[in-house]
């Protein structure tokens, strides 16, 4: 169960998940040489695009797979998994092939299926693109379509509290969804790409799983109250204030 959060100060445990900010950025700007190619059937002007901007300016995934170390349970920077206290984190590549019968696809599965939610009764998914975003950019609206055909029913199936994204230069919060409908038993999703580079500025395609979009500089923060509550923020960097939150109730 999601809902607006009203309260102000709690006594809470805070998280700011450097790992899943280091996957967020890393995991588009500096894409590893195959990343890409087996999602081209559902953005080859993309695919195309980003491997000649890849060789123009050197962003090459490389420096990111000989400098940073996650853990060794996925696929190296691209995939993988931890838990923090009560909260199991799964990170993925939108990158890769994230489709039925691949091995991402598999590995999703099986980390999904094996969280104790006895121990760890919060799962959290993070990736680079989202599964959903508002803003009218077609191409990039297609992936959101395809990640939704992909890989949708893993995260209703397993129970996925919250998704976090980036890829998007700016902020949007969902209600719980489900195959684009708000759905009590779905989950709840955020893109938070709003942390420093120039801010998008399209419209917006009007969707009723849309619950708050902003277009400035801002972080998210999660609060981990015990194993039934877990509270999302939305800051704005230029006034320090929260300006939009989730209270999420199991």
């Amino acid at each position: 169960m999601a809902q607006e959060h009203q309260s102000g100060d709690c006594n809470c445990v805070k998280s700011g998940f450097k790992s899943l900010a280091i996957l967020l950025y890393f995991d588009w700007h500096c894409p590893q040489e195959q990343a890409l190619k087996h999602n081209h059937a559902l953005y080859p002007m993309d695919l195309l695009l980003h491997i000649l901007f890849g060789l123009v300016v050197g962003e090459c995934g490389v420096p990111m797979y000989r400098r940073f170390h996650m853990p060794d349970n996925g696929n190296a920077v691209w995939w993988y998994s931890f838990d923090y206290g009560n909260v199991h984190i799964t990170m993925m590549s939108s990158e890769h092939n994230f489709t039925r019968g691949s091995a991402q696809y598999e590995w999703l599965q099986n980390d999904f299926k094996s969280v104790d939610r006895s121990v760890t009764p919060w799962l959290i998914l993070a990736g680079h693109r989202p599964m959903y975003s508002s803003e009218r950019y077609p191409s990039d609206y297609k992936v959101c379509e395809g990640m939704q055909a992909a890989f949708e029913d893993l995260l209703m199936q397993y129970k996925v509290d919250l998704a976090i994204w980036g890829h998007y230069h700016s902020y949007e919060r969902t209600c719980p969804v489900y195959k684009n409908e708000c759905n009590p038993a779905g989950t709840t999703h955020i893109v938070i790409g709003s942390a420093g580079a120039s801010l998008d500025d399209v419209g917006l395609y009007d969707k009723t799983w849309s619950k708050f979009f902003d277009t400035e500089f801002g972080y998210g923060r999660i609060s981990v109250h015990n194993r039934s509550s877990l509270l999302w923020e939305y800051i704005r960097n230029k006034d320090g204030l929260v300006h939009d939150n989730v209270l999420l109730q199991k």
